[in-house]
């Protein structure tokens, strides 16, 4: 089985979930180390003194060229920069460059010999529970097997390469986009292709790698009756047209939307997927277990979404902003962006705020 497999196996086995950060160490994180990544031992030393007087939470493989260390926070604890901050403090004064930053379900790897303002420079890659296509690269750069033989430079610089690119090829504003544009301009019946038309089936395309990628990462060794009957389920027809937002994710560069139905509430007409899009986060600001972040980035790598003026992180305008209000106050929407990229933004924030976002459904024209 893959080590994304083994990990939600792991998960799987707890009766509950981890309340604090000791459990979430003893339960999740201490496995993860020994039973998936392959440690032994004597190779992990919990809460380690450092010499410049800091404790990692870890330190693995000590003594040796190849020691990393590895900050642990509580399974219900959002990592911030404010963790990785100290996390990277701590490898840059012991003299390692790498360290991890974890609650259990989320791990971010660092590179502390990187620097600069921003955490997001340092990142070298990221991962979170349910995305089994990047928990895989994430758990194989750190195993032992691979950090023993130099491999994990390699692997993070891969990390690096395919969040960047993954980050310009979706934005029809940036520089590679424009670049692309002007190359398949050149070709014969495409002398009219715009740069959101290229970012849009860019974006289909990376839509399938990433499928593909997951469904490879995420499947087992052996099918049990229950998880069969799981499968079957999973790829059935949508009840009355409606589609969840991971149903829609396939098709709606290809469909506009009709009608949305949020949680409960009975299904009400749209016509864009910007009307989706405004009308979804309102409801995920009244209904989310945790308020929506303002200003909002998906990632440490991405841009501004949310913010309280129509502007983005530089300072620059929005493009097509739309306003809506939040918590009783006028937010901006930045909606200059695919059908698709705006699903999985959806999909994104309601993991943010913790709403299963299948309780949000559309159907489709």
């Amino acid at each position: 089985m893959e080590l994304a497999g083994r990990f939600e196996e792991l998960v799987g086995e707890l009766k509950t979930l981890p309340q604090n950060e000791a459990q979430t160490r003893l339960w999740i994180i201490d496995r993860v180390l020994k039973e998936i990544l392959g440690y032994g031992v004597p190779e992990i030393v919990p809460e380690d003194t450092a010499a410049a007087g800091n404790r990692p939470d870890y330190t693995i493989l000590p003594g040796t060229p190849h020691t990393w260390l590895l900050e642990a926070k509580a399974w219900g604890v959002s990592l911030s920069d404010v963790h990785a901050s100290q996390a990277t403090t701590y490898a840059y004064q012991n003299g390692h460059r790498w360290v991890v930053l974890t609650n259990g379900q989320e791990w971010r790897l660092y590179d502390s010999n990187v620097t600069g303002p921003e955490m997001a420079q340092r990142l070298a890659m990221e991962a979170k529970r349910g995305d089994p296509a990047a928990l895989q690269s994430l758990l194989a750069a750190l195993t032992r097997e691979n950090v023993v033989c130099g491999g994990l430079e390699a692997v993070a610089r891969r990390g690096r390469l395919r969040a960047c690119l993954a980050a310009e090829l979706q934005d029809p504003g940036g520089e590679v986009i424009k670049s692309v544009n002007k190359v398949v301009r050149k070709r014969i019946g495409l002398e009219q292709t715009s740069p959101d038309e290229v970012a849009e089936v860019i974006a289909s395309l990376l839509c399938r790698t990433d499928r593909a990628a997951s469904e490879q990462a995420a499947a087992p060794s052996t099918v049990s009756a229950d998880s069969a009957q799981t499968a079957t389920v999973a790829v059935s027809e949508p009840v009355h047209g409606l589609l969840t937002l991971a149903e829609a994710k396939k098709v709606c560069n290809k469909r506009h939307p009709e009608t949305i139905a949020l949680g409960d509430t009975p299904a009400a007409p749209v016509s864009t997927w910007k009307d989706v899009y405004a009308r979804t986060i309102q409801w995920l600001d009244e209904n989310g277990q945790h308020p929506i972040p303002v200003p909002w980035r998906p990632g440490p790598r991405w841009r501004v979404w949310l913010n309280t003026e129509p502007k983005l992180e530089d300072g620059t305008d929005m493009r097509a902003p739309v306003s809506i209000t939040l918590q009783g106050k006028r937010i901006w929407l930045a909606t200059h962006a695919t059908p698709l990229q705006l699903v999985s933004l959806l999909i994104r924030l309601c993991a943010e705020v913790g709403v299963d976002p299948s309780r949000i459904r559309v159907s489709l024209r």
